[in-house]
């Protein structure tokens, strides 16, 4: 039954219910009385001596007047409170942290608060005066007679009551079932007309669906003929501007198709008089010449025709059928739309008679429903009866006793009767047919029971509240019991809001589907309904408990200004979302801005999305509070805790305005400058490099110093004493630079390096023996990912030898071991051709800056002559332009037949050999060999 909140439903509700409505606790009272004393004149604390006045009599009686009522005195104490708190307020001496006076709100709000439901429960549970009655009634005797004859008169006229209240209903139950009967048998006939209704209205919506569907295919099928036709017209024009063209050949080969036919024709009557002579001798029986069907006629055409002309003429004939379907498809769709005109004629018809019936049905069914509440008035009838013969008889009644019994007839019994019988009218939530209303079972259902059920505690209530009051129960008491019963009604009532919502929620999307134009007001009422009905439930109970002054229009009035003040905020919040949303668009727009400083911007708007939420729901309260009666030179005055928060939010979001303003200004100066670089010069690539090495080391730094500066402000801003910190920060900085010395070390070399352009991100190296690619530097090592794919990372202080690969330009060491009486030319020739080939292969060229530095003959090998050049390259051709040269060098060498022998040993031992010999002996007979074949 309850469904999520939203949060917009949620503070709604909160706005409305945070205002304590207590007489003197209201916030807006509590500013003016503070206000007013403010403008009288303070009574100064400095002063030595202070001048008596003596009092008059008459301000004495006022004096004494004002001390004896309670009200006065306690509204009198709370002055001189108000009084002593501003007095200190104006003695205090410096301006106060936003923490501190945070603290000081807060605690002056939760000792208001504790006041106010101190005050609060003071007046609904004032049963100081219970025990003491309770003891009276102990000890007396006769004030126990009279209790109990008071409640022997009161149970009489209940019970008998509703005794004789039940045999006029026994007594009535045949009338009430015939007026049953008949309500039934109309509301069947109601049905009855709504069920046909129902059949010719779906008749109707079938109808017109195939209608759209017949229209839909004329239509497509309209699109088909046009466009045929459009491509038969145009057939017919090529075909007429081809007849054209053609015109002598075609009227030569029509004199030819003459001639034929003039002879064809003399064949053809010589053939018919021959058949004509065999019929004559009865040769021939039966026999009669049929004419040509159409079909024979078009195979066989006329032939004086040209092609050309049977196919305009076979294109017109197209034509002309197409134009004749689609004539008929628009004269059946014609009819079928009389069709479909002629059933809603009915339909309208029918509707009408309906309504008729309906609206004369009604009208019985009121008839009856009063019929059957005329019935139950009988059984009303004989509470106020039964108490007059009471007051009649009883020879010991009083006014007491009486006022009892007339209580329970009234309000326990004729009241609570009678509204059950309007309720039954109502809502019957049995016999659908004599339910006035026009609601479901479920909702008729929901609002008998909770009606009925508040109603009757209502009225229970207040007639014990009475009868006790008839049994000499203080006023007090019976007036804490009044409230209690009042604060339990409207709690049932709270509930029964609740239990409604999906009602009310499907009545009114039923509205918005029905009437588009009130969809907005519609979802509103949907959302916020209960929340007004639960403001106004407790709102008028408070006022009622508390006995406020004019407190009805007061509440009207500042619920009035509290739906402005929302009102005016939601509409804020529109215009900075859709102010929001045009940014958001702008930005993803925008050909000026790349896609990194969009994605760049674009990071911060969830944040600024946030940001300007919070200060759109703080102006939303601060609004709220202006329209409960909060004077604004108040909340902001001077020394103010809405003055320090402002000042103190303003200044932190200055900082760190700037503070990312920074940030991003040095990475984008960064970014642009690389940029630049890279596009203005391409041999600026290793500035560019070494900028992109240092960048994560000042971006590192940067951030460090931003975050204390931006934290120190914050902190200052809050209250906190940033002096301690700062000195603790000092001493924790030494402590750290006795513990960390390697670190500091590490940080220092690192330091050094990067300012020499040692190393930089993608540079070859050889760290410490360890050949490798350059990953990352960060402010104490290097990491350096070697061939194997292994990650090295070294502090900068451990690097002893640091081999650079990528620094300017680098050598390609050539070298090639041939053989012996090899020329030295032949191999210089390979090594220049090699050389010319690569400057001209595009995958190569780049590489290559300078010729070929031939050395010559460097060493003489065991087997081999060396010969040795070099070759200029840059950093990152050196291993490309190495194993493409090598790979040459192989292919030209087994080409020209140059070899490259290659180192071969033979070893000798002696000693295996007569070892062999000696086991060869041993183990080999020849005279063994010979006898085996015998």
């Amino acid at each position: 039954m309850l469904k999520r909140f939203s949060f917009f439903q949620i503070l709604i509700l909160f706005c409305l219910f945070a205002m304590p409505l207590g007489d003197g606790y209201f916030i807006p009272s509590a500013f003016a009385q503070e206000e007013a004393l403010e403008t009288a004149e303070p009574v100064s604390a400095g002063k030595a001596s202070v001048d008596k006045v003596p009092l008059s009599s008459t301000e004495a009686k006022d004096l004494i007047a004002v001390l004896n009522d309670p009200a006065q005195r306690e509204q009198l104490i709370g002055t001189l409170k108000s009084l002593q708190k501003i007095e200190h307020s104006k003695n205090a001496t410096g301006a106060h942290s936003v923490l501190e006076s945070g603290l000081e709100v807060g605690k002056d709000i939760w000792n208001k608060t504790r006041e106010a439901f101190g005050a609060f429960i003071q007046s609904i549970a004032n049963f100081k005066a219970l025990w003491p009655w309770l003891l009276q009634v102990w000890s007396s005797h006769a004030l126990q007679s009279e209790i109990f004859r008071i409640c022997i008169r009161v149970a009489l006229v209940g019970v008998g009551g509703w005794g004789l209240s039940l045999v006029f209903a026994y007594l009535f139950r045949g009338l009430r079932a015939k007026i049953n009967a008949k309500a039934k048998d109309r509301v069947k006939d109601t049905e009855a007309g709504q069920e046909k209704l129902e059949l010719v209205k779906k008749d109707i919506d079938d109808s017109l669906e195939k209608l759209e569907l017949r229209e839909d295919a004329v239509k497509a099928k309209k699109k088909e003929i046009e466009a045929a036709i459009e491509e038969e017209k145009e057939l017919q024009e090529r075909f007429a501007q081809a007849e054209e063209t053609h015109a002598p050949e075609t009227l030569a080969h029509a004199e030819n198709l003459a001639a034929k036919q003039a002879l064809e024709e003399v064949e053809s009557q010589a053939v018919v008089a021959q058949t004509v002579a065999l019929s004559d001798s009865g040769a021939v029986k039966a026999s009669t010449v049929s004419p040509l069907t159409p079909k024979e006629t078009e195979t066989h055409p006329d032939p004086k025709l040209s092609k050309n002309q049977k196919a305009l003429l076979d294109i017109a004939d197209k034509i002309q059928q197409l134009e004749l379907e689609h004539k008929e498809a628009e004269q059946e769709l014609q009819k079928k739309k009389q069709k479909v005109s002629k059933k809603q004629q009915n339909y309208n018809e029918i509707r009408l008679k309906t309504q008729k019936e309906t609206l004369a049905n009604r009208s019985h069914l009121v008839a009856y429903a009063l019929a059957g509440f005329a019935l139950d008035l009988f059984g009303i009838a004989m509470f106020p009866f039964l108490a007059l013969l009471i007051q009649l008889l009883d020879p010991s009644s009083d006014a007491r006793t009486m006022a009892a019994v007339w209580s329970v007839t009234w309000f326990a019994n004729v009241v609570q009767t009678l509204w059950v019988a309007v309720l039954r009218a109502l809502f019957n939530p049995v016999d659908s047919w004599l339910r006035l209303a026009a609601i479901s079972d479920r909702a008729a259902n929901f609002l008998f029971k909770w009606l009925r059920r508040i109603s009757g505690f209502v009225a229970w209530g207040l007639t014990i509240i009475i009868i006790l009051q008839a049994c000499t129960l203080p006023g007090s008491v019976s007036a804490a019991i009044g409230k209690l019963v009042g604060l339990t009604a409207n709690l049932m009532l709270a509930w029964m809001i609740f239990g409604a919502r999906p009602y009310v929620s499907r009545s009114c999307t039923m509205i918005a589907n029905r009437t588009p134009k009130l969809a907005t007001i519609a979802g509103l009422t949907r959302q916020l309904w209960w929340i007004c009905a639960l403001f106004f439930d407790f709102a008028l109970w408070w006022v009622w408990a508390m006995n406020m002054r004019d407190g009805y229009q007061f509440i009207i009035l500042v619920f009035i200004k509290t739906c402005i003040a929302l009102g005016l905020s939601r509409l804020l919040w529109i215009v900075v979302k859709n102010l929001l949303e045009r940014g958001h668009n702008w930005l993803r727009t925008e050909e000026v801005l790349s896609d990194e400083m969009q994605e760049r911007f674009l990071r911060y708007y969830p944040a600024l999305e946030k940001t300007l939420a919070v200060l759109v729901l703080i102006v939303m309260l601060l609004t709220v509070a202006i329209a409960w009666g909060v004077p604004a030179h108040h909340l902001f005055s001077e020394n103010s805790f809405g003055a320090h928060l402002l000042s103190s939010c303003g200044a932190i979001l200055l900082a760190l305005f700037v503070g990312v303003f920074i940030w991003e200004a040095a990475n984008i100066f960064f970014e642009r400058h690389s940029k630049k670089l890279e596009e203005g010069n391409p041999t600026q690539r290793q500035r560019v490099a070494r900028i992109r090495t240092l960048q994560p080391l000042f971006r590192i730094i940067l951030l460090m110093i931003l975050t204390a500066t931006v934290g120190m402000t914050i902190l200052s801003e809050l209250g906190v004493n940033i002096a301690p910190l700062l000195a603790s920060a000092s001493i924790f900085g030494v402590a750290i630079g006795f513990g960390s010395q390697k670190l500091v070390h590490d940080f220092i070399s690192g330091v050094f390096l990067l300012l020499e352009n040692a190393l930089t991100v993608g540079d070859m190296v050889t760290l410490n023996k360890t050949y490798g690619r350059v990953e990352k530097l960060s402010l104490r090592t290097v990491h350096v990912r070697s061939s194997n794919g292994s990650l090295n990372i070294f502090p900068f202080s451990s690097l002893n030898e640091i081999t650079n690969f990528s620094r300017g330009f680098c050598r390609v060491i050539i070298e090639a071991g041939v053989a012996y009486g090899t020329k030295v030319t032949d191999v210089r020739e390979v090594f220049l051709e090699i050389t010319e080939t690569l400057k001209n292969d595009a995958n190569f060229a780049d590489f290559i800056i300078d010729d070929l530095n031939f050395l010559g003959l460097d060493r003489f090998g065991d087997s081999n002559i060396v010969i040795k050049a070099t070759l200029p390259v840059t950093p990152a051709g050196r291993w490309p332009v190495t194993y493409e040269f090598n790979r040459q060098i192989a292919e030209v060498f087994e080409k020209r037949g140059i070899e490259m022998p290659f180192p071969m040993r033979t070893l000798d031992f002696p000693s295996l050999e007569s070892f062999l010999k000696s086991e060869e002996k041993k183990y080999y007979n020849p005279k063994e060999e010979q006898a085996e074949p015998a």
